[in-house]
């Protein structure tokens, strides 16, 4: 653990972490917030990513926050941060994937069953993390949701030549990067640890994905004004 420093008479006990989780904060907020205000021209994928994006910038707040000031927030506080912290993050699998669904060229009886499906995902994380707390299944629920992600888009990528389910799947992948990351413990400085780069990829993945979408959703909407020109 990284040492903690004072700031304005408040100790900070992994400084680092905090700020790198509260950049991910405001990426993930105003990615997500963008993605709403122009949902009623990109249709329901992009609003659905645009709640997952929202939730990754919850859950980096709350994990700042249970980083930096947990000697203020206490056992109990701090034990309902960090259970808040992985339900945020598995809203957010769950809302990234449901955009991706919302966006396949799927018959609508099969995008029903896979929405179905990735509710029966959620809902089995959500039981299961009640009574465990370790990263190591917030991790694996949502590696399983963003190579989800990346089958859809790579099944778009072989329909057609579109740069947006690229970009996704380039966050995709720059998830998992950091995920390894993560569970490596790789450590560049007394400063500057694994977690803190794997929050920094994270605001990239972020952005790759905010990319993706508004180039995929963007086309849908042409294509759909097409349709009734």
């Amino acid at each position: 653990m990284a040492p903690g420093i004072e700031l304005f008479g408040l100790t900070i006990s992994e400084p680092m972490t905090t700020a790198t989780d509260y950049l991910v904060t405001v990426v993930g907020m105003w990615l997500g917030t963008r993605l709403l205000r122009s949902g009623s021209a990109f249709g329901s994928s992009a609003q659905l990513w645009g709640v997952g994006l929202l939730m990754a910038g919850l859950a980096a707040f709350l994990g700042g926050t249970s980083h930096g000031f947990a000697t203020y927030l206490g056992d109990s506080a701090g034990f309902l941060t960090w259970k808040v912290t992985v339900y945020s993050i598995g809203l957010s699998a769950y809302f990234a994937l449901a955009g991706a669904i919302a966006g396949a060229s799927l018959g609508v009886a099969t995008r029903r069953r896979f929405h179905e499906l990735n509710i029966v995902a959620f809902l089995t994380y959500g039981i299961w993390m009640i009574n465990h707390g370790g990263f190591i299944y917030v991790i694996l629920y949502y590696i399983s949701a963003m190579i989800a992600i990346a089958a859809f888009n790579g099944n778009a990528c072989l329909r057609a030549r579109k740069p947006g389910p690229r970009w996704i799947i380039a966050g995709v992948i720059a998830t998992l990067a950091g995920a390894a990351i993560q569970r490596s413990r790789f450590t560049l400085h007394v400063h500057f640890n694994h977690n803190d780069l794997y929050h920094l990829v994270q605001v990239v993945a972020l952005c790759l994905f905010y990319r993706g979408v508004v180039l995929s959703t963007a086309r849908q909407a042409q294509a759909r004004g097409a349709m009734t020109a």
